[in-house]
């Protein structure tokens, strides 16, 4: 049953509740575009490489001359099944969807408190719709199973390998290590930034000689873990890896560059979470970092900022070692990143420095309405940078995704019909942006375009 606090006048409950609905409308139409989705590319080379070796030997070749990606390369190994059984394909966009929901309740469940059960419920939706907005590609973080089950995966298991591993509970303490070990073995990305963040976590809390002990087992793990997959020779063999000289300034400043590029997009785009938690000022306690979180991440600020910017700088750093940007999949992953520690940091600031003041009140009808207005707009994506949302929601309420669906299933079709090395197929005109990741044209430089003439063994694909 949701409290109603006294304090909470008619039009601030609107607020809450106006974001909250918004949020599950868009979940909603997050679910829907599932049915809109299919096995791309990717999937169908997995496909043609199992079924020319077998799914124990393809394992073998993925890691020998692909990367030490073991989870998601055994899962796309697969391929020819969410091939044939498109539903499945399409279920576990569904599970990746309704999982990251859950997380974000549980996160911000756990990490903060409230003065009531519909303030929480408002941040969280506060948190989905953000989150979602800052996305660099939504296709990437749900629809496109390669990247999604690569990189959203992962992130997601590593908050469930931490909620466990830190419960007083050692039979939970222990279910939280093995979820942690599985976890650095998806990418080599968040293995990097789970490694510092243990050590960040050992070295402000070394004196603790429990949790030291505890931190430093889950570093041996993650280490572990990592060397599996780092020293996998197949990350050797891939077409991005390069040897060119170490250029450490050049690679500091382009990285930096990169980043606070697409950080002023983030605060351009996703201002919705300041101006969301303003409103949380009406209340005297308003929201607060749970004493145990805070006094874990808090306890030297100074480390505290520099950690932070190193995790967030590091994927720019290593793409920029291999001679380019992080792709928008990586992207996603620093938005996560960039978005918890904006929350952390702004929480903390608004609890020191206006919350202990119990006579401050914005409770002004005027700056209400005008908030509701600004932040509505800034959701339906009236930005230069980042209309997720609004992709989304149009996507699923247009026919857009329909659309796209039917005139790819079509494509497909004419793909597998054919007899001939030389086939033509129909150009897919309707464009779901949130949804496809690539589509097939006549661009034969494309990775997509040899990956489909592959698997439906064609010499060439003339999209018309």
């Amino acid at each position: 049953m949701i409290d109603y606090p006294n304090r909470l006048n008619k039009l601030q409950r609107f607020y809450f509740w106006f974001f909250i609905a918004f949020a599950i409308f868009m979940i909603v139409c997050l679910i829907i575009n599932c049915f809109f989705n299919s096995a791309e590319a990717d999937v169908y080379t997995y496909a043609f490489i199992t079924k020319q070796l077998g799914i124990i030997e393809a394992q073998k070749y993925w890691y020998l001359h692909w990367s030490g990606r073991i989870i998601p390369t055994f899962i796309l190994s697969f391929g020819e099944y969410f091939i044939r059984n498109n539903w499945a394909y399409q279920l576990f966009s569904c599970f990746l969807i309704f999982s990251f929901c859950i997380t974000v309740y549980v996160f911000v469940k756990k990490c903060f408190v409230f003065s009531s059960n519909l303030e929480r419920y408002f941040i969280v939706a506060i948190f989905i719709l953000t989150i979602i907005q800052m996305f660099a590609s939504v296709s990437s973080a749900f629809y496109w199973l390669p990247a999604s089950i690569t990189y959203t995966a992962p992130i997601l298991l590593g908050f469930w390998s931490l909620y466990f591993f830190f419960s007083d509970k050692i039979i939970f303490r222990l279910l939280g290590l093995l979820i942690l070990f599985l976890f650095t073995l998806f990418n080599e990305i968040t293995d990097l930034l789970m490694i510092l963040l243990f050590v960040y976590l050992l070295f402000i809390q070394y004196s603790n000689k429990k949790l030291r002990k505890q931190l430093l087992l889950a570093i041996i793990v993650v280490i572990v873990g990592s060397f599996i997959l780092f020293v996998a020779p197949g990350n050797y063999e891939r077409k991005n890896y390069t040897h060119d000289t170490l250029n450490l300034a050049k690679i500091f400043f382009y990285s930096n560059k990169a980043f606070f590029k697409d950080a002023i997009a983030w605060f351009v785009e996703s201002p919705l979470l300041l101006f969301s938690l303003l409103f949380i000022i009406i209340s005297d306690k308003s929201i607060e970092i749970n004493l145990k979180l805070k006094s874990y991440i808090f306890k030297n600020n100074a480390v505290l900022f520099i950690f932070i910017y190193i995790v967030l700088l590091i994927p720019y750093a290593i793409f920029e070692k291999l001679g380019g940007c992080p792709p928008e999949r990586v992207v996603n992953i620093v938005s996560y990143t960039f978005f918890l520690s904006a929350v952390f940091i702004f929480t903390k600031w608004l609890n020191n420095n206006i919350l202990i003041h119990k006579n401050i009140n914005i409770n002004y009808p005027v700056k209400l309405y005008i908030s509701i207005v600004v932040t509505g707009l800034i959701l339906y994506g009236f930005n230069i940078h980042s209309k997720n949302i609004s992709s989304i929601i149009t996507d699923a309420t247009s026919g857009k995704g329909k659309s796209y669906y039917n005139e790819y299933s079509e494509q497909l079709k004419q793909l597998s019909k054919s007899k001939r090395d030389t086939v033509y197929i129909r150009k897919i005109n309707s464009v779901a942006k949130s949804i496809l990741f690539e589509v097939l044209d006549n661009d034969t430089t494309k990775s997509n375009y040899s990956q489909y003439c592959l698997y439906f063994n064609k010499k060439k694909i003339i999209v018309q």
